[in-house]
């Protein structure tokens, strides 16, 4: 196991059932970079990823993503969508994990893409 992924799995757990609730399928693991949860609903994949930050604090990084799927989805890549559906898969990764952490979660609104 890579040290990114400790803690991920429990963090992914917390936040399944509400996934469950959104999406029609919904697949979770643990890759190289540490666990995923991805919501499937007709147009969409709801994309919820954890991995740990800091081993020695506990601290993990919760990555919310939202990607428009198509019938072309499998050939070409997927589009990264803001606005009200982001917002809502965010509101609810916050609810699932509000009163389970030791502190508050705070929200970084900078993507890992790096674009604006």
């Amino acid at each position: 196991i890579n040290p990114c992924c400790r803690g991920g799995d429990l963090v992914i757990a917390r936040v399944l059932p509400a996934l469950r609730e959104r999406a029609a399928r919904v697949e979770h693991g643990q890759e190289d970079w540490g666990w995923h949860a991805w919501g499937y609903t007709e147009s969409r994949r709801l994309a919820v990823d954890a991995a740990c930050d800091d081993i020695d604090a506990g601290d993990m990084v919760v990555l919310v993503s939202v990607h428009a799927r198509g019938p072309w989805w499998k050939l070409w890549r997927e589009h990264e969508l803001e606005g009200p559906e982001l917002d809502a898969l965010r509101d609810l990764v916050l609810a699932a994990l509000e009163g389970w952490t030791d502190g508050p979660c705070t929200v970084d609104h900078e993507r890992a893409s790096g674009r604006p």
